[in-house]
């Protein structure tokens, strides 16, 4: 057994006698400083690395450094100490075979351990036959190393598998639905007066989440000329009903799974109205119409079954049924993705059927009984597709081992 020593001698933590000439990679997820009296006032700096292992282990570094979350680090560990160096990208791209045994030519060592992580230092290992079939490319990988036989050992994602996000279904969204009397009432009243010939011209460009890109941080750019008179009818086609209404469209076939993008990248548009043209309306403030629309919202979720709650700075594309949610590892909102609906047909043990399409199922899928509104958490197996209008929800963000159902909500046929 080692005693592991890292500032100004004092005990890191223990590790066995394998473990002591070690090296280890993973990602950073916290860097804390903290004050320390023991041999007078000084400060101490703590880093929590998840490692490929699946192990976090905290190590003592330089007060001085910076180790933001999400970087890439080595640990070294001898028997005097460990050390904490930040590590470049090492890309390699490639077709995971179907026995997962392989990425591209390179062989995956039987012991291969897989880490999948966020640029925020969300982490989790992952089992290779969870890629099989899958095609990495350049930016999928983030780093990798091999053994004394050429075989990749060790392999560290980027964002991959979908599985570090949270997935649950949208039941509310506070201080969205009733932006629009009040944005309705404000414009016009600031429309009054004006003639319907009467045109602004605008032009803008807004980039955030709220613009509704693939990974909820897309950017968007318009030209666009409004009248007073036509900006009340854009908002009224931009905001949307209630989660309810929606999600009921959705569940009797009303709004296709094909109009659906179309139907969520309205919200990154509301945005874009918000800030781009109607602040450009003659007399009125921008901050006056920032506090109209451009600030948070808490939406109110089912997570794995419990009410969850998230309080945001800014509005996400998300309006009913399954959602997305990528956080950083103190649990902040990141991102906020709308899952794409389907469907289902029939039901299988991994995987479900929409038509003659198959979507493999996520293992922790979630399953919901949606009855007047409410949402109540089942099981797959009390529900089937013959008794029941089962609607799936995947994720479609760009995940190279992702579209999997995440959600499945019953309506039961009575």
């Amino acid at each position: 057994v080692t005693l592991l020593l890292g500032m100004n001698n004092e005990a890191a933590g223990i590790v066995t006698g394998e473990e002591a000439d070690s090296v280890f990679y993973g990602v950073v997820q916290t860097a804390t400083r903290s004050l320390v009296e023991e041999n007078g006032a000084d400060v101490l700096q703590k880093v929590s690395v998840m490692c490929t292992d699946g192990i976090a282990r905290t190590v003592n570094v330089d007060k001085s450094l910076n180790f933001p979350q999400g970087w890439l680090v080595e640990i070294k560990v001898t028997p005097e100490g460990e050390s904490v160096e930040h590590i470049e990208d090492r890309r390699v791209n490639g077709t995971i075979n179907a026995n997962a045994t392989a990425l591209g030519a390179a062989a995956l060592a039987d012991d291969v351990e897989i880490l999948d992580t966020t640029s925020e230092g969300v982490a989790g290992t992952v089992r290779p036959s969870r890629l099989s079939g899958v095609t990495l490319s350049d930016l999928d990988v983030r780093y990798y190393t091999v053994n004394d036989a050429g075989q990749i050992d060790r392999l560290i994602l980027n964002d991959v598998t979908g599985d570090l996000w949270s997935y649950g279904v949208l039941d509310d969204v506070k201080n969205l639905a009733m932006n629009y009397s009040d944005l309705k009432s404000l414009v016009t009243s600031i429309a009054a007066g004006d003639s319907a010939s009467g045109t602004t011209t605008t032009t803008g460009s807004t980039t955030g989440a709220a613009a509704g890109g693939t990974d909820g941080s897309g950017s968007t750019s318009d030209t666009t000329t409004v009248t007073g008179a036509t900006a009340v009818d854009r908002l009224s086609n931009l905001l949307v009903p209630t989660t309810s209404e929606i999600l009921w469209g959705i569940v009797s076939g009303d709004i296709l799974s094909t109009a659906w993008q179309k139907l969520t990248s309205n919200t990154g548009s509301l945005m874009s109205i918000g800030f781009q043209q109607i602040a450009e309306i003659t007399g009125t403030p921008f901050k006056q119409i920032f506090n109209y629309i451009g600030g948070g919202a808490t939406y109110i979720c089912y997570v794995n079954g419990a009410v969850a709650s998230y309080t945001t700075a800014i509005k996400y594309p998300v309006l009913a049924g399954g959602i997305a949610v990528r956080q950083e590892t103190t649990g902040s909102v990141k991102a906020m993705m709308q899952l794409m609906p389907l469907k289902i047909d029939k039901v299988g043990a991994a995987s479900v059927l929409s038509g003659n399409e198959r979507y493999e199922m996520a293992d922790n899928v979630q399953v919901y009984l949606w009855y007047k509104g409410q949402y109540y958490p089942t099981k797959l197996a009390q529900v089937d597709a013959d008794g029941y209008q089962l609607t799936g929800w995947y994720d479609n963000f760009g995940c190279a081992a992702g579209k999997k159902v995440r959600v499945i909500i019953a309506v039961k046929n009575d």
